[in-house]
């Protein structure tokens, strides 16, 4: 207490307590205000401990010292001053909590209505790829029938090899705008089976030789010695990604060449890998692409220069490639130099597989009709198009069957009845 303190700062002495009973009474009222001082004091701090811990309902009693009073009065309007704050900041709080929730069921909102949209699209270019693709089936099988006929006139086979060409373009821009909308759906999935590598390289440079010899080409393709010919991937959207590569490259090279390259990316010779990667190169000498245009050509329905000045193709090849080599576990890379050529270079992941494999899941050889000494079949055909009943009757009867038609199917089993 403030007495014992004062009692051992200031010692009793014979001096002291010569002093007499009016010096001992004044030092004792000199005891008895500190110690009142001291209690007001206590009172002061403890209520601003209170309100530094966040209690700004303590209030600071008056002391009946002027001075306290003084001290007591600018703690409390500073109290008064936190408090008022603390309103305000709980207040802030409230609003943006009620914002942030606002908001949350705004995002919400527009979510359902993006998926409710993509759907909508989705459904729709289902339904128009459907509807495009029936009579475009028609005019390609027409056309194919038309060339297969002894009938058919020389200087008519050109008309219909312009005709095919045009339904399989058309045909390939539908697929294309179609396999976007799955991508951006999510509905695309990896299909791997064994595939003669070899074999489709093979058939993919017959398929751009003659485009290339017309424009004075080169086309170069090259196996390294340590590619397998049999491993087992996703065949349809490999396929689809180096045609669309070797389709851009012989388009826009104007002279020079243009060369694939295959390679394995780890070394066979010492262990074979149960899983392992295959690169593939497109080189060309075409005018090239300029570095600001590289950045946006996995963009959809974006083209570089040179596509716009062709005034050919969607601007889709690219972006399917680039989502097809994701899925398949690669990545697709591009390096140009204007005036000097472009180098597509993409790699996925491969897996072993046996000759056994890849021939047990060939398609059977093409039919060219009955063999003899077969009775007479019978064949109904049932189809409310008449382009598709047509073409379908007109194909079985080329191979040797009897055919009937209906339009539907209602009228196709009331004869059963």
């Amino acid at each position: 207490s403030l007495l014992s303190r004062m009692i051992h700062f200031y010692p009793l002495n014979s001096r002291m307590c010569q002093l007499g009973v009016r010096n001992v009474g004044s030092i004792c009222l000199l005891l008895s205000i500190s110690l009142r001082i001291e209690q007001r004091l206590l009172r002061l701090i403890s209520a601003t401990e209170a309100i530094a811990g966040g209690d700004f309902d303590s209030t600071v009693s008056g002391s009946g010292i002027a001075e306290l009073e003084a001290l007591a009065c600018a703690f409390e309007r500073m109290n008064c001053q936190l408090k008022a704050s603390r309103q305000r900041l709980e207040e802030y709080s409230g609003d943006l909590k009620r914002q942030v929730a606002q908001k949350t069921i705004e995002l919400k909102q527009a979510k359902i209505a993006a998926e409710s949209a993509n759907r909508a699209k989705s459904t729709f270019l289902a339904n128009m790829s459907h509807e495009l693709r029936t009579p475009l089936n028609a005019i390609i099988g027409f056309a194919h029938l038309l060339v297969n006929s002894k009938k058919t006139a020389p200087e008519q086979q050109s008309s219909l090899d312009i005709i095919n060409r045009s339904g399989e373009h058309l045909l390939k821009l539908i697929n294309d705008i179609l396999s976007l909308s799955k991508i951006e759906a999510g509905q695309i999935t990896l299909e791997e089976t064994a595939v003669d590598l070899y074999s489709l390289l093979s058939d993919i440079e017959r398929m751009f030789q003659l485009k290339a010899q017309s424009s004075g080409l080169q086309l170069v393709f090259e196996l390294r010695k340590d590619v397998p010919q049999y491993v087992r991937t996703d065949e349809s959207k490999l396929r689809q990604v180096l045609i669309n590569l070797l389709g851009n490259a012989v388009k826009f090279t104007e002279a020079g060449r243009v060369k694939l390259t295959v390679k394995c990316l780890q070394s066979m010779a010492k262990k074979p890998l149960p899983k392992f990667f295959l690169q593939f190169s497109v080189k060309d000498t075409g005018p090239g692409i300029a570095p600001d245009e590289v950045s946006r050509l996995f963009k959809p329905f974006v083209q570089a220069s040179a596509g716009r000045k062709s005034q050919t193709g969607t601007g889709l090849g690219l972006p399917i490639s680039n989502s097809f080599v994701k899925l398949m576990g690669g990545e697709i890379k591009v390096k140009s130099s204007v005036g000097k050529g472009t180098v597509f270079s993409f790699y996925v992941k491969v897996s072993h597989a046996t000759e056994s494999e890849v021939y047990d899941r060939l398609p059977q050889k093409r039919v060219k009709g009955l063999a003899s000494n077969q009775q007479m079949y019978r064949i109904l055909v049932a189809d409310d198009e008449s382009a598709n009943r047509l073409l379908l009757t007109q194909i079985l009867k080329s191979a040797g069957f009897l055919v009937w038609f209906a339009d539907n199917g209602i009228k196709a089993v009331i004869p059963f009845f």
